[in-house]
């Protein structure tokens, strides 16, 4: 499943890989999903269904 703390890799030229990682947090702060559920992330559940 996801939520706010999975990771994705982002080019990051100053880092020695070229890349670094951030959360979906950090990438997406406006992310769609919590205006349905009063607020918070969804849940596992909610995601599968």
């Amino acid at each position: 499943m996801w939520g706010p703390q999975v990771e994705v890799g982002v080019p990051d030229t100053l880092a020695p890989a070229g890349w670094r990682a951030l959360t979906l947090a950090e990438v997406n702060p406006h992310y769609w999903g919590p205006q349905f559920t009063d607020g918070a992330w969804p849940s596992a559940r909610m995601h599968a269904g």
